[in-house]
């Protein structure tokens, strides 16, 4: 006797949910794959200190998402979407929809509740920007670090890649500045999820609805919202045209997790060698040293520094722009 095959359903709300947020998130992801067709660079701005562990170690540290500088980094993204999540509430004034609301909005009050963890490493495609060299100037002492090749990456945790997929993975992201952009993609997100609320909501039972329909909508819209949220910013810092190591944690604890002080705070960060797939670690091509008061002895030291640490055919420049410290 044959055992009863499970008939598969297009319409079921799983499946449509499911397909609905695949849908966002390719959406979201094609554009960053020719996002890097002209640039030749990216540029990490560092001190001084920063500039030597990381050419020493030919390693950066992704911060976690919620420890970075500027401390409204996540709460940009968050804010916009609980507005996002009111317009929808207004709009539908559905009772199925309300409690999908209310269960994201609670769980946007608890960052730490949100379920992926995301550690960055932030790149511009400008290695001399006054607006950066103020960040990280430390009085003359900045530096920007230019990599490439980056189009095509991977990264290394902690010297083994082979068990990057057990720890997590990485992805090259661009940062999306336009607020239409950033609204559209979190309408579309919520309006396809309101209409698969609204129409099984009506037909079933209550603990059914919650268990079988809720939960999965809050848990998918969250893992979309794990590829947006850390990509979008405010316009007001769309000058530095900001691309994106993100680290994606996929287990818990973090073995690789450390931790550094700042201002009297602990900062969670990830050690990455980022890589070429095909030639290693990515290639220091160039090097611009912030404004100072002795440039010349400044990058003819640092062409010193690069060389001494393995670093060969490095291009370092000097910042041509004024800062008065």
């Amino acid at each position: 006797m044959r055992e009863p095959t499970l008939s598969y359903d297009p319409n079921a709300p799983d499946i449509v949910l499911h397909e609905h947020c695949q849908a966002i998130q390719s959406q979201f992801l094609t554009r960053h794959e020719t996002a890097l067709v002209d640039v030749d660079a990216l540029y990490h701005y560092t001190t001084a200190e920063g500039f030597q562990s990381i050419l020493s170690g030919r390693s950066f540290w992704a911060t976690d998402i919620s420890h970075l500088n500027d401390s409204s980094e996540l709460e940009y993204g968050c804010d916009l979407f609980a507005m996002r999540l009111g317009v929808l509430k207004d709009k539908w004034a559905n009772d199925f929809v309300s409690h999908f609301v209310d269960g994201m909005m609670k769980q946007l009050r608890l960052p730490s509740g949100l379920v992926f963890q995301a550690y960055v490493v932030c790149f511009c495609t400008n290695g001399n920007l006054l607006s950066q060299w103020r960040g990280y100037g430390s009085g003359g002492g900045g530096y920007s670090i230019g990599l490439s090749p980056h189009k095509k990456t991977g990264a290394q945790l902690g010297g083994n890649a082979f068990v990057l997929d057990d720890g997590g993975v990485v992805h090259l992201r661009q940062v999306i500045y336009d607020p239409v952009e950033q609204v559209t993609l979190f309408d579309k997100l919520l309006e396809g999820i309101a209409e698969v609320l609204a129409q099984h909501g009506q037909s079933m039972r209550w603990e059914e609805f919650r268990e079988k329909v809720l939960q999965d909508a809050l848990m998918r819209a969250q893992i979309v919202l794990a590829d947006l949220l850390p990509c979008f910013k405010s316009h007001a810092f769309s000058e530095e045209k900001e691309f994106r190591y993100i680290y994606f944690a996929h287990t818990y604890p973090l073995k690789n997790q450390r931790f550094r002080i700042r201002h009297g705070s602990f900062v969670p960060y990830v050690p990455l060698n980022l890589l070429d797939l095909q030639k290693g670690p990515l290639r220091v091509s160039r090097v611009y040293c912030g404004p100072t008061l002795n440039a010349s002895l400044t990058m003819h030291t640092v062409s010193q520094l690069v060389g001494s640490l393995g670093h060969s055919d490095v291009d370092v420049c000097e910042s041509d722009i004024p800062l008065r410290f």
